[in-house]
């Protein structure tokens, strides 16, 4: 019959070794030097690194942190030749390296991002012209004056004139312009703008322990998850970093846009056609504030919902298998791989609509789940986690969910105890996780939905 295999994509680790210590599922960042070679030599005896290129996660980021060093260099660009022409590429066998002995202010060994932040501007040209601005510019009638220098006689008679009705004059205006004087200084102390502050108290969970690494180690499973897929797609292990690391993200995303709204905002200058009163100053300036307020969250909505659409529109598919689920099936080698849209319930499926969520938890495996076909039992919930709502992505389930349970202790207790003995297991964690308090007085509800919350930056109070 037909074979049916299942496409499970895992985490990178770098460097590509075992035990290697930096995996892209927690740090999208990780790079290690390229190497080229035979892959599959007897402890890498057979490779050879490329100084200088680096891989990693994402193209964006190899590219970043890697130099030009290998294309100055006559070995390493033969190399690089000798491995294209072993893949059948031969449009590099005319490529010449980087002349190293010419002028430049970015040295071999320069990081590819550190040009970029230059604009790849290796030196800036400027010229002014006098004769091009007057032309542009020139007057249609020009004045002279003439100077010359008076004779010290002349100087000396006009000082001692002036001196006398100086003093006069002086003592006279002098006891008025004292009072003007400290009367316009006592005015601008004591009418100082409101707009001299503006900022904002952060919920507790953006400091909490679930954005810090033990709570996600402690998801993630320690050194990998690796039996990640055969958990149930409602399962808060392994996937649940995904989550987390999100939350975190958008924390320190929301802090920059305040940020930088905020000093926007205070460089603005108060115009008034006329001098207004104090509590007209005041009124006017309160109901700036609350514009700004208003118009900084609302911006920051509409780009989250625009992401959202994005993602949901253009159907890309979750590597932790949330929206679509690959499967292969065929007699030969050439197999067409085609793509089924996964259905949280029987009226909502993720290929059509982006809001499809379904409770989760800790999911005990089913017998022979996923496991080279034939017959399989479902997964059984063994902990239902409150709150926990899972989407058709990372993003539409953080954003659906509360995070009640996390205010609740025992129930922490309790979901860390069925991770580490429910099947697929993952290690206890390394530090203790501490639930946020109930008892302190926020605007926001522990059954509060995270996308209501973000709505708002995250936000407490404005001070």
């Amino acid at each position: 019959g037909e074979a049916s295999l299942q496409i499970i994509p895992f985490s990178l680790y770098y460097p590509l070794i075992p035990n290697g210590t930096c995996s892209c599922a927690r740090n999208p960042g990780c790079t290690t030097v390229a190497v080229s070679g035979d892959l599959e030599s007897i402890n890498g005896s057979g490779l050879i690194e490329l100084e200088g290129v680096h891989m990693g996660c994402f193209m964006t980021d190899a590219v970043s942190q890697s130099s030009l060093v290998c294309w100055y260099n006559d070995s390493c660009m033969e190399q690089l030749q000798t491995e294209f022409v072993s893949a059948g590429v031969t449009i590099f066998n005319n490529a010449t390296k980087l002349n190293s002995s010419l002028s430049s202010n970015f040295p071999p060994d320069t990081l590819v991002q550190t040009i970029i932040e230059n604009v790849m501007a290796d030196q800036w040209q400027s010229s002014a012209s006098y004769a091009n601005f007057y032309q542009k510019c020139r007057p249609a009638l020009c004045s002279y004056t003439y100077e010359e220098r008076s004779s010290a006689i002349f100087i000396i008679t006009k000082i001692i004139g002036l001196f006398g009705g100086l003093n006069i004059a002086l003592r006279l205006i002098s006891r008025f312009a004292a009072k003007i004087f400290f009367k316009f200084i006592h005015k601008r102390t004591t009418q100082e703008p409101p707009l001299a502050f503006i900022g904002q108290e952060a919920i507790e969970l953006c400091t909490s322990d679930f954005v810090k690494d033990a709570w996600l180690n402690f998801l993630y499973g320690g050194d990998g998850g690796g039996l990640w897929f055969l958990q149930s797609r409602y399962d808060i292990r392994v996937r649940g970093v995904a989550y987390f690391q999100l939350l975190s993200l958008l924390c320190s995303i929301s802090q920059t846009t305040i940020k930088n709204a905020v000093n926007q905002f205070v460089e603005e200058t108060f115009v008034s056609a006329q001098a207004i009163s104090q509590s007209s100053f005041f009124v006017q300036t309160n109901a700036t504030i609350r514009q700004f307020k208003t118009s900084t969250t609302s911006e920051f909505s509409r780009t989250l919902q625009l992401i959202r659409d994005i993602t949901h529109g253009n159907t890309f598919i979750s590597s932790f298998r949330l929206n679509w689920r690959w499967l292969v099936v065929g007699k030969s080698d050439n197999s067409t791989v085609p793509i089924g849209a996964i259905s949280p319930t029987n009226n909502c499926s993720c290929g059509t609509r982006s809001d499809c969520v379904q409770p989760g938890g800790i999911y005990m495996l089913g017998y022979n789940y996923g496991l080279y076909g034939g017959i399989s039992t479902p997964n059984t919930q063994m902990f239902a986690m409150p709150g926990f709502n899972v989407g058709c992505s990372s993003v539409e389930t953080l954003l659906r969910s509360t995070f009640e349970c996390l205010y609740n202790q025992t129930c922490i207790d309790q979901l860390q105890m069925f991770a580490t003995t429910i099947f697929p297991t993952i290690p206890n964690a390394t530090d203790y996780i501490t639930a946020m308090s109930s008892t302190f007085v926020s605007r926001f509800q522990p059954n509060t939905t995270i996308v209501d919350i973000i709505n708002e930056l995250f936000i407490e109070q404005w001070q």
